[in-house]
């Protein structure tokens, strides 16, 4: 099987949990024998209409770039869904690498015309639902206010959200709502699905942009052999948001193959807690360290694991809620190859999320190691838990609902090997290998050679 990734940054250095995702899949694919190229945007914020292509080696794996600074996207509203003119570097590959399969995992820097052009030239392909982007130019489907967004139901309701965001085009439409020249009622006004988006700056062009985002990626997407959804909560998010149901699958992630049982428990009378992930506000660990000052219990510790300069304003609010409470340490980023190492040194993980997450990884790789989960009772994450058995739930946002949780490992010695035997079993590479290249072989078989 000859298969293109689509993901939107793959240089090393950036990588998040798409990329990390798509990388593992590209690497296990080329160990079961099938031949893998990637396809990737290399973002650049220049001031000049410029656009390079190239292909670099990575671990054995050709990718290919495209770069195109901002001023080649006069519609700055469409640009964020939709830049028709990058499809061609896609389709200059299509027509001389001969790929059986596309995978799409995500669209950023990208847009969704690549799926029209696969679509129009008979290759199938699979698009991956990473988070929710599709229904929220924010992804996460939460407001500046920290609020949770259950999908838009207007687009002025979007605007209220993105207008702030700098070279998003929102500021643009906000200013001319400031000054009169548009009104809210002009943006909920439909597009017709015939029309073609101007990509030009003016501001009936990025109106109309604005207008025609959500049912233009679904149009686009439309076009896709095959779409997964990690979770079912993802799934049910975008049906409630104009999305058939049957128009996806649920297909759920895989963790690494050496993943074990890391440690046979905590030391008698103490715990060691653990978070790993990014130190930002939706992610919710100034809930986490909120809550464990409030645990009375001087043997626990707790661990953040993290990168202090993803987000510098919040780890300094982190560290003034910690006000030097010497349980809490702070052990900065780790690289993916000693994920065994942090696993030995915690107990018990803790997802404390304030927003709809899909499906982390790191909840997945710590089950894999036999570690019971605390986590947000909110979006994917009671998917993964199962309350009172595999760890537990608590009220998202809630630091008094999480110490109380807590606590429990407190009042209850039992309690910690009690869900470590109640840990499921979390599927592995290899199997979730297998089920991609059975979908592959499925939607090829059921699309007519050209």
């Amino acid at each position: 099987m000859k298969v293109l990734m689509v993901v939107h940054q793959f240089p090393p250095q950036y990588m998040t949990g798409t990329e990390l995702y798509a990388m593992d899949l590209a690497l296990n694919l080329v160990a079961a024998g099938h031949s893998v190229s990637i396809l990737s945007a290399a973002a650049h914020w220049g001031h000049h209409p410029d656009y390079h292509e190239w292909t670099e080696a990575y671990r054995g794996l050709d990718v290919h770039y495209v770069q195109a600074t901002r001023p080649l996207f006069p519609n700055r509203v469409l640009a964020e869904y939709y830049r028709p003119f990058l499809a061609k570097r896609l389709v200059e590959l299509l027509e001389r690498e001969r790929f059986d399969v596309v995978h799409f995992f995500h669209f950023l820097h990208l847009g969704v015309s690549l799926v029209e052009e696969t679509w129009a030239r008979g290759v199938p392909c699979v698009v991956n639902l990473m988070d929710f982007w599709t229904i929220c130019p924010r992804i996460t489907l939460l407001k500046p206010s920290h609020e949770i967004c259950g999908g838009p139901d207007s687009i002025p309701e979007c605007l209220r959200c993105m207008r702030d965001v700098e070279w998003s085009g929102y500021d643009m439409l906000g200013v001319a709502i400031d000054d009169g020249i548009l009104t809210e009622a002009d943006l909920s006004r439909a597009v017709p699905a015939e029309r073609l988006l101007p990509n030009d700056s003016s501001l009936a062009a990025q109106t109309a942009a604005a207008r025609a985002r959500a049912s233009t990626i679904r149009k686009s997407l439309s076009r896709a052999s095959a779409i997964i959804s990690p979770s079912r909560f993802l799934r049910s998010m975008l049906v409630k948001n104009g999305w058939r149901e049957d128009s996806m699958r649920v297909l759920g992630y895989a963790v690494a193959e050496a993943l074990a049982p890391a440690s046979d428990g905590p030391p008698a009378g103490a715990m060691r807690f653990g978070y790993m992930g990014s130190l930002v506000p939706h992610k919710g660990p100034h809930v986490l360290v909120e809550a464990f000052r409030k645990l009375a219990w001087p043997e626990a510790t707790l661990t953040m694991y993290g990168d202090p300069r993803t987000d510098r304003e919040h780890t300094i609010r982190l560290r003034e809620l910690a006000d030097g409470d010497p349980r809490i340490r702070f052990a900065g980023p780790y690289a993916r190859h000693e994920i065994r190492r942090v696993h030995s040194e915690i107990d018990v993980l803790v997802a404390p999320s304030v927003w709809y997450e899909n499906t982390p990884f790191v909840m997945l790789e710590a089950q894999a190691a036999g570690i019971p989960v605390v986590a947000s009772r909110l979006g994917g994450l009671a998917e993964i838990v199962e309350d009172g058995k595999s760890g537990f739930l608590f009220e998202a946002g809630s630091a008094d609902d999480l110490a109380k949780v807590l606590a429990r490992f407190r009042d209850d010695p039992a309690l910690w090997s009690k869900l470590r035997r109640g840990v499921p079993p979390v599927k592995r590479m290899n199997e979730h290998i297998r089920e991609l290249v059975a979908l592959y072989e499925e939607i090829c078989a059921h699309t007519p050679v050209s």
